[in-house]
Formats: structure tokens, C-alpha cells, sequence
């Protein structure tokens, strides 16, 4: 499977950048889902990242098939 086409200010990314922010993707959805709720009672704004990141997710698989 390649990875998905991306796209920043016109310049598109090579394989290998499109494959940094796929991976910088899944870290971030990691760090911010192991987050305790002690630590931020707050949870919409990682609820929100969260559902970008699915939305991101969604459309980089559809782009790399």
C-alpha cells in the first residue's frame, strides 16, 4: 500500500513526508487517548483532535489506495 497524497501550500510530499505525518498522526492520537481524566477533566478539545485525527485517517487511506 502506498501512502496517501498530501498536499501543504501547493507543494506535495514526498512518500516519505507523507508517511512522517501519518505516523506523527497515530502518536499524537495515542498520546492524547492514554491522557488520564485526572489530569485533564476537560476532554473536549482531545475529543475533537481525536475525531480530526479520524477524519484524517479516513481520507489518507482513501487517497493511498
Amino acid at each position: 500500500m502506498k501512502e496517501a497524497d498530501i498536499t501543504i501550500n501547493g507543494q506535495p510530499l514526498t512518500e516519505a513526508q507523507s508517511m512522517t505525518v501519518r505516523v506523527a498522526l497515530q502518536c499524537f492520537a495515542l498520546n492524547i487517548t492514554d491522557i488520564p481524566a485526572a489530569v485533564d477533566p476537560d476532554t473536549r478539545i482531545r475529543d475533537l483532535y481525536f475525531h480530526a485525527i479520524c477524519q484524517i485517517n479516513a481520507l489518507m487511506a482513501k487517497t493511498a489506495e
